[in-house]
């Protein structure tokens, strides 16, 4: 999608893939991230693979991790590897081989769609459950919904050292004070699911979905205002 989007605002983009992936059994591969050259990558069946030679081969791991649930998003820190799932959060100390839940103080089994890491602070995004944060990698959680208007949250972005998240419905939130107190920035973009978002540079950009179909917002002034670029979507 983001290829796309930035080879139609003007940035040419020459992409070749090769299939890396023979001896893996993926559904729907939702996940993946790095630490060195040791790269993961996980489905919606909860299935953690491995590979140490660029893709060339894969080992399957995560034990700890119930089968079925699914892994939206894949992060790490401080050398522990987190997966965002339908119903909580887990982290493995191990590089993905056992997986244990780390829900300390999150309310009730919520689905978690994205994890971010901003000035030392995770945050985490989740359908029906707002927005949670940590600043002890993971041990517990708080809360972060103060101005936050309860929406599922499918995306968390830096631009400009503020704090960004899209939402279902819900508009577009951001935060000046590391998720402490959000507030709305949704003048032009009003009633849309949003499902994705990127800072480039001075701008920042919005996948859109609603009755008009797909759409791409761009906002030159920090969300202050966004503006229908009414791109030709594939």
């Amino acid at each position: 999608m983001w290829a796309h989007i930035m080879g139609l605002i003007g940035q040419q983009l020459t992409v070749m893939w090769n299939l890396c992936a023979n001896n893996v059994v993926l559904t729907i591969a939702t996940a993946f991230v790095s630490i060195g050259t040791t790269v993961f990558a996980a489905d919606d069946n909860s299935y953690i693979y491995v590979t140490n030679d660029t893709g060339a081969t894969w080992t399957q791991i995560g034990s700890g991790l119930p089968w079925s649930i699914g892994v939206e998003d894949l992060f790490e820190s401080a050398g522990t590897l987190f997966a965002a799932t339908a119903i909580g959060i887990y982290t493995s100390a191990d590089f993905g081989i056992t997986w244990i839940p780390t829900n300390n103080s999150i309310i009730g089994n919520v689905y978690h769609w994205k994890l971010f890491k901003f000035n030392g602070k995770i945050f985490t995004g989740t359908f029906g459950g707002g927005i949670y944060s940590t600043d002890n990698n993971g041990l517990t959680w708080v809360e972060s919904n103060n101005g936050y208007i309860d929406s599922p949250v499918y995306d968390l972005v830096i631009h400009q050292n503020q704090l960004f998240a899209a939402t279902d419905g819900g508009g577009i939130f951001t935060s000046t004070n590391q998720g402490n107190t959000w507030s709305s920035s949704n003048s032009g973009i009003v009633g849309f699911y949003l499902s994705e978002m990127l800072s480039s540079g001075s701008d920042l950009f919005c996948v859109a979905s609603g009755i008009m179909g797909p759409k791409i917002f761009k906002s030159i002034n920090n969300g202050a205002s966004w503006t229908d670029l009414q791109l030709p979507l594939i």
